[in-house]
């Protein structure tokens, strides 16, 4: 009878335990819908190649509390409508995905994000992990959140820090492109297979300092590291000056970089063996004022070729660029081109209308070393920004932005190039729990 009670007793206990565990993963947990209205528009003095697409993007994401504030599970299913499109973009055929839409100008929807996820520890130190199918984290695995929905990877991303200090690694085998609904594997332009990348990086982020350093490598492939460096002067109220650089190196590395450069009249790599970039910032914040001044260079040969610096691991990925100079348009890493830019942006919080934001950017890069038989020598890039932000009412999380930018390739061995391009976005996010 005794241990009838005691056993009654027990039950009790673990029935109580698990509902108050259950009662943390529910209670913590949430759900919202980020709606994505997206319109792109090229239009270029190229014949044929002129191209819109209007889409609607849906994301909703799942967040879960932590059983015994330990383990959890994260979801995202992504979708977008097409509403329109004209022209033939012939980046899509040329890239293995679409811009806004399918690369067959088609509507999707996909789970772009399913993994478990745990943690240890406290704010100040401790461990986070998670493993499945996620959007990139940090480092050079980034992934791109530009188009209808964001892109997402299979594999796992794990990070220990200690107050201020990160140590992170990141393992991925399988890419989910921003506007496909299929999980590939990592591909080159001929058509080869890289089973995987990692990366290992560490990150530093107190005091003024902002400073990263990563190392990359797919399998067979290529191998990057990058170094981040910043600091902050705050010279007085509202009033600072931001030093930054950036400096990435790029290697080809392994049997499939070889199969991708050999037998061929052009090596269909985006340099021959390794590249490099540097890129330099300084800018000044005056209240809602900010000024900036970029330099940037790229060592990036190719033999019968117009070379760059790749900073993605593979050739179906398009992950974040790193540079500042790094544009809507061009990335500015072209072999031998030394760019320069300036960029000025004014936060109208100043004259009381927060949420209203506009930058104008000039880019300008020279000195090209193309050795392909239409010789880029140089372009330039102007980007017009002018966002909003909805800060209370009724439509409280409206955001609206337009990007407006025009860009110019020079040629010494036939006309320049221009091109226009547009983009627009209304993106608000509902809370459901």
């Amino acid at each position: 009878m005794k241990g009838m009670r005691l056993s009654a007793l027990a039950a009790a206990v673990l029935a109580t335990v698990s509902v108050s565990v259950q009662a943390d993963f529910l209670n913590d947990s949430s759900l919202d819908i980020k709606l994505r209205n997206v319109h792109f528009d090229v239009k270029t003095d190229t014949p044929g190649n002129d191209w819109s697409q209007w889409a609607q993007g849906v994301q909703a994401n799942f967040k879960s509390g932590y059983i015994s504030d330990a383990i959890g599970f994260d979801a995202s299913y992504y979708g977008a409508l097409k509403l329109n499109h004209t022209g033939k973009d012939p980046f899509s055929s040329t890239m293995d995905g679409g811009q806004l839409l399918t690369k067959d100008y088609k509507s999707y929807h996909k789970f772009g994000q399913a993994y478990l996820k745990a943690k240890f520890g406290d704010e100040q130190q401790g461990f986070y992990g998670q493993a499945g199918y996620m959007s990139g984290q940090k480092g050079l695995i980034l992934g791109s959140g530009s188009r209808s929905t964001p892109s997402s990877y299979r594999g796992a991303h794990g990070e220990v820090y200690v107050q201020d200090f990160t140590v992170y690694g990141t393992y991925v085998d399988r890419i989910s492109m921003r506007t496909e609904n299929s999980w590939d594997e990592f591909k080159t332009k001929s058509g080869d297979t890289i089973k995987h990348a990692w990366q290992v990086g560490t990150l530093y982020q107190a005091n003024n300092v902002d400073a990263e350093v990563v190392h990359l490598q797919s399998k067979g492939f290529h191998k990057q590291s990058m170094l981040n460096l910043g600091y902050t002067f705050d010279l007085a109220e509202n009033t600072s000056l931001i030093v930054s650089g950036n400096y990435h190196y790029a290697k080809g590395s392994g049997s499939i970089w070889n199969n991708n450069l050999n037998d061929k009249k052009e090596s269909l790599n985006a340099f021959d063996d390794k590249a490099s970039h540097l890129n330099l910032n300084t800018e000044l914040k005056l209240g809602g004022l900010g000024l900036k001044l970029s330099y940037a260079t790229t060592d990036a040969e190719k033999k019968g070729g117009l070379g760059y610096l790749k900073y993605t691991y593979c050739d179906n990925e398009y992950g974040a660029s790193p540079s500042a100079v790094s544009r809507y348009w061009s990335d500015f890493m072209f072999d031998g081109e030394k760019v320069l830019q300036v960029q000025g942006s004014y936060d109208f919080a100043d004259l009381n209308v927060p949420g209203l934001n506009v930058s104008l950017t000039y880019t300008d890069g020279s000195d090209i070393k193309d050795q392909g038989s239409d010789k880029m020598t140089g372009e330039n890039e102007t980007d017009l920004i002018i966002s909003y932000a909805v800060q209370e009412g009724t439509f409280k999380g409206v955001s609206f932005r337009a990007i407006k930018a025009w860009h110019t390739e020079k040629y010494d061995t036939k006309k320049d190039i221009e091109s226009e391009h547009l983009r627009v976005y209304l993106d608000y996010t509902v809370k459901v729990f």
